[in-house]
């Protein structure tokens, strides 16, 4: 045993990290190279893949993708094994942002947010740089509809069909608030607020795994970029949901209600509904 440590320690490999890039590279082969696995994960899955997150030349749906003859590698849009920008092995460029220089706004100006007061901001971190943070500000590397979605950071820029589109483009200053510390301190913060006239009650979610390593709210905490949720019959529009029963609302009551105690019938919460900030005003006072 001693022998196995030094020998890890002199070639400059910690354990933990050949036993991440192992499963990684499982994953790769899994995901990349033709592995039986849910026709909606994302993956060649024999030929048959027209997942949104497939921008090689082999989607066969109508999204953006190289085109016929361009790329057939399918995972190297977001990842890389080597040169990678950050963990996990990240293989985009930072988010150019809205504004040109990488920032983003926060939800509605974050006046009327408990997660922004000045009470409250030191332990929930809402909007502190970089923000956003984490799997989010890698989302927005595509997502925020200004960088170059064929742009990777170990090769040559990918030729795709089409760049993003309005659609696709997440606006943060209309969705749910992400990148903050989401605790029992916070939790507990929000809560007081209901003596303030506030009407919502707010629990941590039954799952850890909802939240990041620094008990962050992220984008993959509703969703999986890896699976395709979305059916074309209509019946369950929830995008890449990570959590998913083929239920619409009862995966929807369910991610809710994970914070939200009464779930989306809670106050302010309401899928489908005709304004954007009923949707998303989530956390106000």
């Amino acid at each position: 045993m001693k022998f196995l440590i030094f020998s890890h320690r002199f070639f400059g490999v910690r354990m933990k990290r050949f036993w991440f890039t192992a499963l990684l590279a499982s994953l790769w082969g899994g995901l990349c190279y033709g592995a039986t696995i849910d026709t909606k994960s994302l993956g060649y899955n024999g030929g048959e893949n027209a997942h949104p997150h497939n921008l090689s030349s082999l989607n066969t749906g109508g999204g953006i993708h190289a085109p016929s003859g361009g790329e057939t590698q399918i995972c190297k849009f977001c990842h890389t094994p080597h040169g990678a920008a950050s963990k996990p092995l990240w293989n985009r460029p930072d988010p150019v942002g809205p504004n040109g220089d990488g920032s983003f706004p926060l939800y509605g100006g974050s006046d009327d947010l408990v997660i922004d007061d000045p009470e409250v901001v030191g332990d929930s971190k809402y909007g502190q740089n970089p923000y956003p943070n984490g799997a989010s500000r890698m989302c927005m590397s595509c997502h925020d509809g200004v960088t170059a979605i064929g742009e990777v950071v170990n090769g040559p820029e990918v030729q795709l069909n089409r760049e993003m589109s309005v659609e696709g483009t997440i606006d943060l200053s209309v969705s749910h608030p992400i990148s903050f510390v989401y605790n029992s301190t916070v939790a507990g913060l929000i809560n007081a607020q209901k003596n303030n006239g506030g009407t919502n009650t707010y629990q941590l979610p039954g799952s850890n795994a909802l939240l990041d390593g620094q008990d962050r709210m992220q984008c993959n905490s509703c969703h999986n970029p890896h699976v395709d949720t979305r059916n074309d019959s209509g019946t369950y529009d929830l995008p890449m949901w990570r959590k998913y029963t083929g239920v619409e609302n009862v995966d929807y009551e369910w991610t809710c209600e994970q914070c939200h105690v009464g779930g989306s019938t809670s106050a302010g919460i309401y899928w489908g509904s005709p304004t954007v900030n009923d949707h998303h005003d989530l956390i106000s006072p």
